[in-house]
């Protein structure tokens, strides 16, 4: 259990009861409305719980309970390498700041090592597991995301199929696939990612095909001819 405490305004009763309902901000153009609801999900499936306490003009107290438990000797085990602790310097720490990426693997492991990498050069990561899912995040604000990061092969959908989706929206997002078998891929479905990479995947070239990616989307849509 821990709580985070602030001393400022506190919630009214009015916003405290919409603060968890998709697309409800109080920033303005400045937010998205999908933080606390990702947090309410995430939580959820955890069996997790989170309480609120707050009293105008006095500050607010948010309370997080989570299960404690022990991992098992038949969790999968992961496929990419941690960044070397010792070796910093190899991503510039601004490279992606300012982006918003999602990552999606099926594995929770390698979907937050992956987020690691990103958020090691800057980047603001919300990585997720249900693939479906992340195209109803997608769906609902496609212009706040800078990139997608996704695996291949995933139950109900893969890497393909996600990418062809976070295209036909408006704004489109680009992808960058990570798969242990790129070599599955046809050259139709190759032409559907920003960029292909081979895992074990390493956090420079991580880092540097997701700029690449943002990079090339921010040309196209100031071309003359877009």
């Amino acid at each position: 259990m821990f709580q985070i405490t602030d001393t400022g305004m506190g919630i009214s009763e009015d916003v405290r009861a919409r603060m968890f309902q998709r697309n409800f901000t109080t920033k303005g153009s400045k937010g998205s409305g999908l933080g606390l609801p990702i947090i309410a999900r995430i939580l959820q499936e955890n069996k997790a719980a989170l309480w609120v306490e707050t009293c105008l003009g006095s500050g607010t107290t948010m309370t997080v309970a989570w299960p404690m438990h022990l991992e098992t000797e038949d969790s999968p085990s992961i496929s990419l390498p941690r960044q070397d602790p010792d070796s910093p310097s190899r991503i510039d720490p601004s490279l992606l700041k300012g982006l918003q990426a999602l990552v999606v693997d099926d594995l929770p492991d390698v979907a937050l090592v992956l987020a690691s990498m990103l958020e090691t050069a800057g980047a603001e990561v919300f990585c997720e597991t249900d693939p479906d899912f992340l195209k109803e995040v997608l769906a609902e604000a496609p212009g706040y995301w800078s990139v997608l990061v996704t695996d291949l092969h995933m139950p109900r959908t893969d890497g393909a199929a996600l990418a062809r989706f976070a295209a036909s929206l408006t704004p489109p997002v680009p992808v960058v696939l990570v798969t242990a078998r790129p070599d599955t891929l046809d050259d139709r479905s190759l032409k559907d990612f920003a960029a292909v990479l081979s895992k074990p995947v390493s956090g420079p070239q991580l880092v540097h095909a997701v700029r690449r990616a943002v990079d090339a989307k921010t040309l196209q849509s100031i071309s003359p001819e877009s």
